[in-house]
Formats: C-alpha cells, structure tokens, sequence
C-alpha cells in the first residue's frame, strides 16, 4: 500500500519495519531510519527551507488573526453585519458586494 502513495522526497526510500513496543522489536530500526532520514533533509536543505515555510505560515497566520479581531470589533463593522449576513442569506445581496460593504466600514474609520 506504500507504494500506492506518492512521494513526498523522490530521494528517500519509503520503509516499512515490523515493531513491537511490548516486545522491544524493531525500535532500533524504526529510530536508525528516522534520524538518518533527518541526516539526509538536513544535508539537502529541506529542512531548514521548511522551517522558513513554517516562520511564513506563522507569521500571516497571526496577522490574519490580527485582522479578523480588528475587522469584527469595529462598531461600524458591527452595526451593519448582521442586516447584511441577513441580505446575502436570502440572496437579496451578492456575498462580493455584502463583503464590499463591510470592508468600506471598516476601512471608513482608519
């Protein structure tokens, strides 16, 4: 079934080992196959290229959570989203222009 799923790293060999945690099998080999796993993403740069994607990820994560708590305690914001979630529910308004509403509200107080 391993082989079914495509590879994440083409320069890695995918293994499967036989273990037993009660029976104290396979672990030396399961952690032999891991470190040097990170031997190898280390060596070619992987690691740290996902580090940096992780860094990016977090970083617009905590902005876009900066931004919704911003955006939904504006009392411009407040005063006309729920006649307009209401508006775009029964299709009386489009999503596009609904949203377009809000944003002006919000950006009007900047």
């Amino acid at each position: 079934a391993l082989r079914m799923l495509p590879a994440k790293y083409p320069f890695w060999q995918r293994s499967v080992f036989l273990t037993s945690a009660l029976g104290g099998r396979g672990i030396d080999e399961v952690w032999g196959n891991i470190t040097t796993f990170i031997e190898e993403i280390r060596r070619n740069g992987l690691l740290a290229e996902n580090r940096r994607e992780q860094l990016r990820n977090l970083l617009y994560g905590i902005l876009e959570g900066m931004l919704k708590k911003e955006f939904f305690s504006c009392p411009d914001v407040t005063k006309l989203r729920e006649g307009i979630e209401r508006q775009v529910v029964s299709a009386e308004l489009s999503p596009f222009t609904g949203a377009n509403r809000l944003m002006e509200a919000f950006t009007r107080r900047r």
